[in-house]
């Protein structure tokens, strides 16, 4: 790609200026390395929004990131990573084969790309499940195949957090496999090592090293990820501040420590001493409420969340998009958000095609016919998790619309 040789100086300039930055700003630590093939592609797990800038401190090659165009809406930022980087973008909540072709191609061309194949980042500090694809693209790109780890990630950026901290964080290659290695797999073999080399339990790993992560207010916004409370079961009752958070229902309160765990901060009991175990346990119990919920009356709240913003997405350009404020409730059969205005818009479950979650607290989801929203809020820390549960859960056609 002739074209891209100013962008590939470019490239080189601002990881030589900025990469140092960043690694000093957060702690990051990496072995170098010098891959034995010309191109490839490289697999990551993902955990932070500044990966992609660390971890070419331990490569002396160029390559492309596949990126979400959720990002690139922002036509100021689409430009300026198009300008800097040129990513290949790929849609949210979607199978996107433009994407694909534009992976092969680059490779083709004799470039190199890297992919975060888990296609977002885990809320519980587990590397999320790969997607099912990916060994067939390795496959049918026929270069050589990188596998890189980060470690310590989670913690320095928790998916639900507002703020980074800055503790122990580190990255390196875990394996390469040549072009002839890859050739002589089956596309399942190679699924299995991108999973196996890349896999990641954050809290098995704390648990092992008991790493610091300092920071101001290290709790806030971790209502985000734990929308249940263990002691009275009540949904959407805690509240963060500081490093503490609280049930309004039962009074309880806890505290999350610089070591990213979780103890009693009121002398009761401490029923998760881990916010992985927390999240695995309220969703194994929100999921046991299905027949309750299926039997409340119509117009009966499951839960509401206040100060919410509804984009309706412009698939075309970001300065299409419609933004309505107000009021969200899930009942039985349905989403639905009351505007400030007094607009109802009603999204009944089985009509959901895709759902995911944006950044750090947007549900992305798209409805039949092809209309896509991003539900948020500016003021108020909302769950997308646990919509995404309710509408998996609670749709009666049988189909799971969950894509992340």
């Amino acid at each position: 790609m002739t074209a891209d040789i100013p962008r590939k100086f470019l490239y080189h300039t601002l990881k030589t200026l900025f990469g140092w930055a960043i690694c000093l700003l957060y702690g990051f630590s990496y072995k170098k390395y010098k891959p034995e093939a010309e191109n490839f592609i490289m697999i990551s797990n993902h955990l932070t929004d500044v990966d992609f800038l660390c971890m070419v401190k331990s490569f002396p090659n160029h390559f492309y990131y596949v990126a979400s165009d959720a990002i690139g809406r922002n036509s100021f930022l689409h430009n300026l990573l198009t300008l800097l980087v040129n990513p290949i973008w790929r849609k949210k909540t979607t199978n996107d084969l433009t994407t694909v072709y534009q992976i092969l191609k680059r490779t083709k061309a004799g470039e190199s790309v890297c992919i975060f194949a888990e296609g977002g980042r885990s809320m519980d500090g587990r590397t999320l499940p790969v997607a099912a694809s990916t060994g067939k693209l390795i496959k049918a790109a026929g270069v050589a195949l990188i596998t890189y780890k980060i470690k310590g990630g989670y913690f320095i950026q928790p998916r639900w957090a507002k703020k980074f901290r800055r503790g122990k964080f580190s990255g390196e290659v875990i394996g390469e496999y040549s072009a002839e290695q890859i050739k002589n797999m089956s596309a399942q073999q190679v699924q299995s090592i991108i999973e196996e080399d890349i896999f990641e339990d954050a809290y098995a790993t704390q648990r092992e090293v008991m790493a610091k992560y300092t920071g101001k207010n290290i709790a806030e916004s971790i209502e985000v990820a734990l929308y249940l409370c263990p002691e009275c079961k009540g949904l959407s009752t805690l509240h963060s501040k500081g490093d503490k958070f609280t049930c309004e229902s039962c009074g309880r309160v806890f505290k999350y420590d610089e070591y990213g765990f979780i103890e009693s901060a009121d002398g009761g009991v401490n029923h998760y001493d881990n916010l992985a175990d927390w999240y695995r346990w309220e969703k194994e119990e929100i999921r046991s409420r299905k027949d309750e919920y299926l039997s409340y009356e119509e117009t009966r709240p499951i839960t509401t969340d206040k100060k919410q913003h509804l984009t309706i997405l412009d698939n075309r350009s970001r300065r299409g998009d419609r933004h309505i404020y107000g009021d969200v409730t899930a009942y039985r059969d349905r989403m639905e958000f009351l505007s400030e205005e007094g607009q109802i818009l009603s999204f009944d479950y089985n009509n959901f095609s895709d759902t995911d979650v944006l950044n750090r607290q947007s549900l992305i989801f798209t409805i039949k016919g092809g209309a896509s929203y991003i539900l948020n809020s500016d003021v108020t820390y909302t769950s997308p998790f646990k919509y995404i549960e309710l509408i998996c859960m609670l749709r009666t056609d049988g189909r799971n619309s969950r894509s992340g």
